[in-house]
């Protein structure tokens, strides 16, 4: 039976805006665990999805000092993606990018497609979606099936954190995001 990639995104969304980052993520591997039983899913269950997290909050925020955008911001895209890291070897990160516009009800997110900014810095250096790639394609045999859908949800709530810096660092400013995959697949959050 294939992996119900649906199901599991849909307990992404409906649990999307659950403050605590350790129970979010448990919640989705659970679900992942129902839809293929492995007992790999326990390893990801072990990591340190909270303290990345808060260490990692004022990504957007510092970026933006040292490399500021020459508009006004409206719409932030969190690319989740595979770099080849300087090993040679593929992983799993996310970066960000900012837009001028934003549109939370565009189903294809081409306000994201044409972001005007990229910063140099803007890459997260996730140490635990490396992880998470890492231990999917490794002893579990779960590959995509963990990649994409903890790297979404993780990705969510990397993003969230920022997100919420980039807020209260801007309390006038009117912004939006979406969190997803370069190659498809994505949420759109909505405005703050």
């Amino acid at each position: 039976m294939p992996f119900d990639y649906a199901r599991a995104f849909l307990a992404i969304e409906e649990s999307k805006n659950k403050l605590d980052v350790s129970q979010f993520m448990q919640e989705v591997i659970s679900v992942c665990r129902f839809i293929e039983p492995n007992q790999a899913w326990d390893d990801f269950s072990k990591l340190e999805y909270a303290s990345e997290v808060s260490t990692r909050s004022d990504h957007v925020v510092a970026v933006l000092r040292s490399e500021p955008a020459n508009f006004l911001e409206q719409g932030f895209w969190f690319g989740i993606n595979n770099p080849v890291l300087e090993n040679g070897e593929t992983s799993a990160g996310m970066y960000f990018s900012v837009a001028s516009s934003y549109d939370p009800n565009d189903e294809d997110a081409d306000w994201a497609c044409n972001a005007e900014f990229y910063p140099e810095h803007g890459s997260f250096e996730s140490v635990i979606m490396r992880q998470i790639y890492r231990l999917a394609y490794s002893k579990s045999k779960l590959g995509n099936k963990a990649e994409y859908t903890l790297c979404m949800a993780y990705g969510l709530k990397l993003a969230q954190a920022a997100m919420q810096k980039f807020k209260e660092s801007n309390p006038d400013c009117k912004v939006g995001y979406a969190v997803g995959f370069d190659s498809g697949d994505f949420i759109n959050v909505g405005w703050l």
